[in-house]
């Protein structure tokens, strides 16, 4: 998405880590727009919201965040595994 908006990584990086606090930590962007955080007591998608929120008012347009948890995201792969 953010790829053919032709926003830079950094600055997604940048809006990302406005929503930092003791129990959200930004740690990466995978490609272009797969955003890597750490959580403690707080909901993975409550963090996908604060995410859409802040990427709302920085572009003006609704955004949508989908987020995953690490558990699924294993789930996913195994099931791709051959």
């Amino acid at each position: 998405m953010f790829r053919s908006n032709r926003v830079k990584k950094s600055e997604i990086m940048k809006i990302a880590k406005t929503i930092e606090n003791k129990n959200i930590k930004i740690v990466k962007i995978i490609k272009a727009d797969n955003i890597v955080f750490k959580k403690r007591d707080v909901h993975y998608a409550a963090v996908g919201k604060k995410l859409e929120k802040e990427m709302e008012k920085k572009f003006g347009k609704k955004i949508f965040v989908t987020t995953r948890s690490l558990k699924i995201l294993k789930k996913i792969r195994s099931d791709f595994d051959v």
